[in-house]
């Protein structure tokens, strides 16, 4: 019987395992979200919440870097050279998303002068506590959420001709619906390279499951409109999932495509 510190399970198969069982939660939104009934506005309010959370994955992975350095286990050796090179390739995909705001014919500064939801602030927030007070492996589960359901390859053009916005709007989610399946798959592979502790696994496991949950309130709000906070008239807030379900990631039961594991 394997002990709490060895499991025959390799991590990047676990991590996947949970996320799969938490997508139908995520599917319920997504499936609102790019439906028949997104226009342009709905894809404006896409592009400033994409912004809000992706401006601060190059901070996050920079702050992974150094505090990988800082320690001197040899999980923390093994995570920096990857967490470089995520670094590098992460860096500019906030400009990316500015730049086709802008093509939307909206004003880009707005993105850089609007206060953030709280949900957007838990959402990107949560991995810098494990980071600094547990252990940057946890990253790696928020990163395995975003990149291994990428968006359908088809969204881009239909959206295109659905909301009449100019291609030029739409190159950063086209981009990752190509991006995205690559980097998925070195990092599925990355992680069932290491060799984690089970309580490394729950450290792993427990940071995905709270981006899990936190990425579905982040998105509610742009399907279902909610009420307006009385300080920032376009600040969404949460009113509760898209469906009569429970927004938890445990409850939602349909079908969210996913890539192949």
């Amino acid at each position: 019987m394997p002990t709490d510190d060895l499991t025959p399970v390799p991590a990047g198969l676990r991590l996947r395992l949970l996320l799969d069982r938490l997508a139908p939660a995520l599917a319920a939104v997504a499936a609102g979200l790019w439906d028949e009934g997104c226009d342009a506005d709905r894809y404006r309010a896409w592009l400033r919440t994409s912004h809000q959370v992706v401006r601060a994955t190059t901070p996050l992975l920079a702050e992974a870097v150094q505090e990988c350095l800082r320690r001197a286990d040899p999980l923390s050796a093994e995570l920096a050279p990857y967490f470089a090179v995520q670094l590098t390739e992460e860096h500019g995909h906030d400009h990316w998303l500015l730049a086709d705001y802008a093509a939307t014919g909206a004003d880009p500064a707005d993105l850089l002068a609007a206060v953030p939801p709280p949900a957007v602030a838990r959402f990107a927030g949560a991995p810098g506590y494990w980071i600094r007070h547990v252990h940057p492996l946890a990253l790696l589960g928020h990163i395995a959420l975003l990149e291994w359901y990428p968006p359908p390859t088809w969204v881009a053009d239909r959206l295109a001709a659905r909301t009449g916005l100019p291609a030029a709007a739409f190159r950063t989610l086209a981009a990752h619906a190509a991006l995205d399946t690559g980097h998925g798959g070195a990092l599925r592979a990355f992680l069932d390279s290491l060799t984690l502790t089970g309580a490394q696994h729950r450290l792993l496991l427990t940071a995905a499951a709270t981006s899990a949950d936190a990425l579905v309130d982040v998105l509610a709000p742009l399907v279902r409109p909610a009420r307006r906070h009385p300080t920032e008239e376009s600040w969404p807030t949460r009113t509760g999932s898209p469906s009569s379900a429970s927004t938890s990631t445990t409850r939602a039961t349909s079908n969210w495509p996913s890539s192949t594991p």
